[in-house]
């Protein structure tokens, strides 16, 4: 939906932004109308004017959307003199760290969480930032649960023999006797596969003869439109797929599905790429932990992994700017390093008891404010429903008018809908993030000695969640932490230092809750 300007004057000036995963949402009703509802009810009950509506249908998961970025530049244009969004909940504006960053630091944006009854802004006291951070990063994790759920069930698939993935060319998607998405050969472009293998295994046919051959007979991608290039030709000819095996995720599997030429064509045809008799087997690929999370910090370039005397690994700087003067580094320092950034981040258990503590007591009074509310909306409604009573019993005996009735009539029942509103957003109050942010700091409490006894794959999906790309510089790795972890950092290196200097003193107040001075801000 695009962006529109639907009022004017000289309230408070917000936009509204509501999202939700798919068409298939979209199309069925699911929560649209009910945020746009829930946004204008709390617009109007807090005198904000609502200037512009954002409407975008897709995943939140990576930076960047549609409508999102329509926002983003109508908030960046200061003649529109707007810095707040209305928002249901977290997880319908965010679920990547880059973009709740983004609109704090860059847009310098209030974001009122409606649903929530929370509001963020760039003075929010690092407190608040630390667990609107715990929100977004629960809400990522639930994007890359489910990412990784499919993967599962696209592994298993191909564990099974079937294609998990959309039918390569050649081949069609189709539904089997069990129910089950299979490929089966195209009718159409089958032949053409099967013709385009014996044409090379000749070795009278280049590739580039192929293509032409191919184009003259008939041959066509899935559009029809489109001539078949050299690389596809290639990228055919290479396919294990057609001869009854397939890989997926670096993984040689025996598919259950009908192959279009045999294993001994297949097998001529490599032997023919190759020039060789037999087909020489793929040496493995070194797995280098760091690789794409370290630049240079004398040029800015990445740093890439090199395997050397086939057991050290060194990272040096690509170069691609030119010659530089930054060292090589051994992977077992960079190990090291990332191991001290890790430590930055771990809690002692008492911070983590008193921040647990802390929260769960702020849990308590928001359920306490959600059953008052809760309770005080049950009343007001027992009095919407006896005037209704009333007026029909007023219309029964004279006393009103039809006409009157209807008005009046209409009048309640748009109350009494405001109302139950208002209890279902009381009612269902997301309480889960606490449980998710409590693992999350018990798991800060333990990081370095989970780091330290890791192998290096689960180093690096330790340091993936943790880390952005770090700077190496000098002999010393500056890590990039993500939020909230980089809060975390700040904070913790604080509380220690005075721990070290003041023993005696062990006020974790004064480091983990804000200032009451400095709270700032609606809602704060």
């Amino acid at each position: 939906m695009k962006g529109k300007n639907i009022s004017g004057g000289s309230k408070t000036r917000a936009v509204n932004y509501v999202r939700v995963s798919s068409k298939e949402q979209k199309e069925e009703g699911f929560s649209l109308p009910a945020q746009l509802q829930l946004l204008h009810d709390y617009a109007q009950a807090n005198g904000i004017e609502i200037v512009c509506e954002y409407v975008d249908v897709e995943s939140a998961k990576g930076h960047g959307r549609k409508e999102f970025n329509k926002m983003l530049e109508f908030l960046d244009d200061r003649t529109n003199n707007c810095h707040t969004i209305l928002v249901e909940k977290v997880d319908r504006l965010v679920r990547n760290l880059y973009d709740a960053g983004m609109l704090l630091e860059e847009y310098k944006a209030e974001i009122h969480f409606v649903k929530e009854h929370e509001v963020i802004t760039p003075n929010s006291p690092s407190a608040k930032k630390l667990m609107c951070g715990f929100k977004v990063l629960m809400a990522k994790n639930v994007v890359d649960n489910l990412s990784e759920e499919v993967v599962k069930g696209m592994t298993q698939k191909a564990k099974e023999g079937m294609w998990p993935s959309q039918a390569p060319l050649g081949y069609e998607n189709a539904v089997g006797p069990d129910k089950k998405k299979i490929i089966i050969p195209d009718p159409v472009r089958a032949p053409f596969i099967k013709a385009i293998f014996q044409w090379y295994a000749t070795g009278m046919y280049s590739m580039s003869d192929i293509v032409k051959k191919a184009y003259n007979d008939g041959f066509r991608c899935r559009d029809n439109t489109g001539k078949v290039c050299k690389s596809l030709i290639e990228k055919i000819l290479k396919n294990p797929i057609y001869c009854g095996e397939f890989v997926w995720k670096g993984e040689t599997y025996k598919g259950v599905y009908e192959a279009i030429i045999s294993k001994d064509l297949f097998d001529k045809v490599q032997d023919t790429i190759q020039g060789k008799a037999s087909r020489p087997s793929k040496p493995l690929k070194h797995f280098f932990a760091f690789q794409g999370m370290v630049t240079c910090a004398k040029c800015g370039c990445a740093m890439v992994a090199e395997l050397k005397k086939e057991r050290y690994i060194y990272y040096h700087c690509t170069q691609n700017r030119g010659k530089c003067s930054g060292k090589c580094v051994r992977e077992e320092v960079l190990d090291l390093e990332f191991l001290k950034a890790i430590e930055a981040i771990t809690l002692d258990s008492d911070v983590v008891e008193w921040i647990v503590g802390v929260m769960r007591e702020t849990e308590g009074d928001k359920r306490r404010y959600h059953e008052e509310r809760l309770a005080a909306l049950a009343t007001q409604r027992r009095k919407v429903e006896g005037r209704l009573d009333s007026i029909y019993t007023d219309k029964l005996d004279g006393v009103i008018t039809p006409e009157q009735f209807v008005r009046y009539s209409e009048k309640f029942k748009g109350e009494l809908r405001e109302i139950d509103n208002s209890i279902r957003g009381h009612q269902y109050p997301n309480h889960k993030y606490l449980d998710d942010a409590t693992r999350l700091l018990e798991l800060a409490q333990n990081g370095a000695r989970l780091y330290s006894t890791q192998n290096m794959e689960e180093k690096r999906r330790v340091l993936r969640l943790v880390h952005s790309n770090s700077t190496w510089d000098e002999g010393k790795l500056v890590p990039n932490l993500r939020k909230p972890f980089d809060i975390i950092a700040v904070t913790n290196k604080a509380y220690k230092e005075k721990k070290v200097t003041f023993p005696e003193e062990n006020d974790l107040s004064e480091f983990w809750l804000p200032n009451p001075d400095s709270n700032q801000g609606h809602g704060d």
